[in-house]
């Protein structure tokens, strides 16, 4: 995953833009202003768009990254560092604390059955009794069932990404995608760097199995507009 690494100052730049952070701050906070929240954990903290916005509204926040490359560039917005650290949510948990979230639909990188239950089990035994889970998965059934490559471009100047996706299989939902990431500043001919992954899409009925065998109820489903791939929040409560 060449964009979390080698390419994390372009991720920074790119999807700064692509996603609104403004609005998930303001999402999220409106949660844990209900909630009563005041510490909260951000599982693929990424480069710390969302960490500038919830800090700077005075939660007691940590998030943490698989990506070292990540990590440095989240340290380089916030004046304080002790805020990341590396870690890798299958084998990490943390103090418990009032909430936890994770956004950006990192949840996709977590392919198989055992990689969702080991996260969720981890994140279950982070939280306080009573405290939320916030997360963002891609809905299958919002994803294309075909075996057509579907190749897509999206420019933020001055990078653009031309991407490429297949479907690998329906159970579980499962596609590569691969892109080319190219600086139009530069050239428009040869890429500054390539990205490859598989990803995975839930179907409901999944993401509720997942939740009730890690401790957690479903308190409501939220529709969700991106840039591509329209999905839904879930808020869960630790049980």
């Amino acid at each position: 995953m060449a964009l979390y690494n080698d390419l994390a100052h372009v991720y920074n730049h790119m999807y700064s833009r692509l996603f609104d952070y403004d609005f998930e701050a303001q999402f999220l906070d409106a949660w844990f202003q209900k909630y009563g929240t005041q510490t909260v954990v951000e599982v693929g903290c990424g480069s710390g768009n969302l960490a500038t916005r919830l800090l700077n509204k005075g939660y007691n926040y940590h998030g943490f990254d698989i990506s070292a490359d990540m990590v440095t560039q989240a340290k380089l917005k916030v004046s304080n560092a002790d805020s990341f650290s590396v870690g890798d949510i299958r084998n990490t948990s943390v103090d418990r604390s009032d909430a936890v979230i994770m956004m950006g639909r990192t949840i996709s990188y977590l392919t198989t059955n055992q990689d969702v239950e080991a996260a969720f089990s981890n994140i279950s035994k982070s939280i306080k009794n009573g405290g939320i889970f916030i997360f963002d998965p891609i809905d299958a059934d919002q994803m294309p069932h075909t075996d057509e490559v579907i190749e897509s471009e999206v420019i933020i100047e001055p990078y653009k990404r031309h991407s490429q996706t297949v479907r690998i299989s329906d159970s579980p939902y499962t596609w590569q995608w691969d892109a080319q990431y190219y600086d139009m500043e530069q050239s428009n001919v040869d890429p500054i760097g390539d990205d490859t992954a598989i990803l995975r899409a839930f179907y409901h009925d999944e993401i509720m199995d997942f939740l009730s065998t890690a401790g957690f109820e479903l308190v409501e489903k939220v529709a969700k507009q991106s840039y591509i791939w329209d999905d839904h929040f879930y808020i869960a409560q630790k049980i």
